[in-house]
């Protein structure tokens, strides 16, 4: 019996290993200060992407309460 492989069209794990690695790279030489506000600009990035994806789909997106995000 042989066993066909398949070529990987998507690999989440080095997705993920590359992101990792993006970051690392951007935030190399930041202090902790820089490093606070870059992901504070992530974040919001991040929030005004979601809130256009929901405006898009018709999903208001109000009543979602994350554990996180005591605002």
């Amino acid at each position: 019996m042989t066993t066909k492989t398949k070529a990987k069209q998507f690999d989440c794990v080095e997705m993920m290993h590359a992101g990792g690695r993006a970051v690392q790279e951007a935030t190399k030489d930041m202090t902790t200060e820089e490093k606070v506000a870059f992901w504070a600009a992530q974040t919001k990035k991040n929030r005004e992407q979601q809130a256009e994806r929901r405006k898009r789909a018709g999903v208001s997106g109000e009543n979602i309460q994350l554990p996180w995000d005591k605002s």
